[in-house]
């Protein structure tokens, strides 16, 4: 747009989320952001805060590249989306995705692609199908920002999410055809993530297991009387795994322990387990003194007399 046409449209579309937020509206959802100039959208933003200061708008981003998120910096978004649902849970693309994400706005955790491949397609059978979701919903449920779930994910279903021809009844019908039902489990993520964020407000994960393992270990800040968190996932669809969370928690760089358990203790993750577990700094280890050390100390507490300047000195 040229600066002149880029206001006019600016205003368009104050007065159009104007009428929105008048009727209800509270959430918007910005489909590629990053091919607006960022001005623009500041400005959209700004205006819908001055009528609703209470409205949030969501910048889509999943798969964005580095430079098309950069430009997103001052836009003014509230939330950012984060390619959750692809992630295998071992490669450092996640990772370095959520950093660059932090750095526009908060990345909402996404469970499945609104409109596109569902989630189901990608497993073989019911077992690891189940098995599979019920990891993601307990990860995306903990993550830092909250979650994002289309519908139809709480029943597994395998048809895509139409935007446009929706059929409310076939929708109802898929509901009873579904592969699981998973809103009890749902509902009880939900639970577990709003008492994590309650108890770390600034809760932030940070990864301690290695690229490519086959467990996934990460680790919450240090909160005073709160506790401190260690979130461990099975990365894999077809067999449990032990971990030493000794040797993963000595990665932090402090003296911690996972409450309730022994040091040598290991832990089994069944296949596609994720496990929240408290951790604690562990007591300081105290050693006998030596026993020459032991002598002199003993030495030194004996009664003694000392004669000095004698006189005279040969």
């Amino acid at each position: 747009f040229d600066a002149e046409s880029e206001a006019r449209i600016a205003e368009w579309w104050g007065r159009r989320i104007a009428d929105w937020l008048r009727a209800g509206v509270r959430g918007f959802r910005l489909d590629r952001p990053h091919m607006l100039p960022s001005g623009f959208l500041q400005q959209v933003i700004e205006a819908a805060k001055s009528a609703s200061p209470e409205c949030r708008f969501v910048g889509w981003t999943p798969g964005l590249a580095p430079e098309d998120l950069a430009r997103l910096q001052t836009a003014g978004i509230d939330f950012t989306v984060a390619s959750t649902c692809w992630w295998d849970f071992r490669t450092d693309w996640y990772i370095d995705e959520h950093a660059r994400l932090e750095a526009v706005a908060p990345p909402i955790a996404l469970s499945e692609m609104p409109g596109g491949v569902r989630l189901a397609e990608s497993y073989p059978n019911s077992a690891t199908l189940e098995e599979g979701y019920r990891r993601i919903v307990r990860y995306c449920a903990t993550s830092e920002h909250g979650w994002l779930m289309p519908m139809g994910f709480e029943f597994a279903c395998a048809a895509p999410l139409e935007a446009v021809h929706a059929d409310p009844a076939a929708f109802r019908a898929q509901t009873e055809l579904g592969n699981i039902q998973l809103a009890g489990a749902i509902a009880e993520a939900n639970a577990t993530g709003r008492d994590l964020r309650r108890k770390l407000p600034a809760l932030h994960w940070e990864r301690l297991s290695a690229p490519g393992a086959d467990v996934l270990g990460e680790i919450s800040p240090p909160v005073p009387k709160n506790g401190r968190w260690l979130r461990l996932v099975n990365a894999g669809n077809e067999r449990g795994e032990t971990l030493d969370p000794a040797a993963l928690l000595a990665r932090a760089g402090e003296a911690l322990a996972v409450r309730g358990k022994g040091s040598d203790t290991e832990i089994f993750l069944d296949r596609a387990e994720l496990l929240l577990l408290e951790i604690e700094p562990t007591a300081p280890v105290k050693l006998p003194a030596p026993k020459a050390q032991q002598q002199a100390t003993a030495a030194a507490r004996l009664p003694r007399l000392v004669i000095d300047h004698i006189s005279p000195a040969v």
